[in-house]
């Protein structure tokens, strides 16, 4: 009997606050064990160190595919060579032509010789001026020729500096770290650097396994607010969402549908892919209380995919 009435007791004083719409005995949303949790940090560690190993065997292949910056000083060395030997035969030809100009100019008398030995001597000096202008006609094609060599070494060079920075780029993405440091190699080279990737380097944006590891949680407290929310609309009755946030159960593989559960299945699923753009794409359908929730796990989800699209858009630039 004394049973009885203390289960009595307890009923009536459940199917009070029950009544008056409380949610009695709130505690802590449930979530995994602990060795379930230690679990599931090992393996996103795992997944994490992975990745990073992956990355790093990338940029190194990729930095050992670039080629040296190329010495383009015996080059320059040789440009002023050819432009102080064109200045000197420019020099020795303006003389010659001015002797030429001056000998037609006077009168055969003056020179005190035969219109022969005057012609003769004509001759001989308009060989002289064709034989240094085709000389001349030749140091300044092999001028231009160093001038083109330099600029192309020129160009190569700053394709090798460029190629070296973004490699740079991709790895402080990949790392979480900040990124100022390889957009300002990338600005003296004369790239333009993109906003998006300037109002992020110095900070830098979260890694994949971060945001991977971090996920649960949220989702967890997104499903439970999404879940009261549509207690309080009267969509489900006030008890079985009492049950269902105290348990904190949700779905861990993908499944189709639209409440709040479907949603943050299919969002977790596309994240375990690395794919950010469909992760964010699954989330805009969670209800509102869910998105609030969600709402700092977004933008930092958000901060990393605009780096990684500017990060191609900007590769695709220098490639093309």
């Amino acid at each position: 009997m004394l049973a009885g009435g203390i289960l009595a007791g307890a009923v009536g004083f459940g199917a009070a606050q029950y009544a008056n719409g409380a949610w009695p005995f709130q505690r802590a949303e449930q979530g995994p064990s602990e060795t379930e949790r230690l679990r599931q940090s090992v393996a996103a560690q795992a997944e994490r160190i992975a990745a990073l190993e992956a990355q790093a065997e990338r940029l190194a292949s990729d930095l050992a595919q670039l080629p040296p910056p190329p010495d383009i000083s015996p080059l320059a060395s040789g440009l002023e060579g050819l432009g102080a030997r064109l200045d000197g035969l420019s020099s020795r030809l303006d003389g010659l032509e001015q002797r030429v100009a001056d000998l037609e100019n006077r009168p055969l008398a003056e020179a005190g010789a035969s219109a022969e030995a005057v012609a003769a001597y004509e001759r001989e000096l308009a060989a002289m001026r064709q034989m240094l202008e085709e000389e001349l006609a030749r140091i300044r094609q092999e001028k231009d020729s160093v001038q083109e060599r330099q600029a192309s070494a020129a160009e190569q060079a700053r394709q090798v500096l460029q190629q070296a920075a973004l490699a740079s780029l991709r790895a402080a993405i990949a790392d979480g770290a900040p990124f100022a440091a390889p957009l300002q190699e990338l600005a003296a080279t004369g790239v333009e650097v993109p906003r998006a990737l300037a109002d992020l380097a110095s900070e830098g944006v979260p890694t994949l396994a971060t945001l991977q590891a971090q996920f649960p949680q949220a989702a967890r407290a997104a499903l439970a607010a999404a879940i009261r929310a549509e207690a309080d609309q009267g969509r489900i009755d006030r008890f079985t969402a009492f049950l269902r946030t105290q348990l904190g159960a949700r779905s861990l593989e993908p499944r189709e549908g639209d409440d709040p559960d479907a949603v943050l299945s299919r969002a977790e699923a596309a994240l375990r892919k690395g794919n950010l753009a469909r992760a964010l794409s699954e989330l805009e359908a969670l209800p509102e209380a869910g998105r609030e929730i969600m709402a700092d796990w977004v933008a930092a989800a958000s901060r990393r995919l605009q780096a990684e699209r500017a990060v191609a858009d900007l590769a695709a630039r220098l490639n093309g």
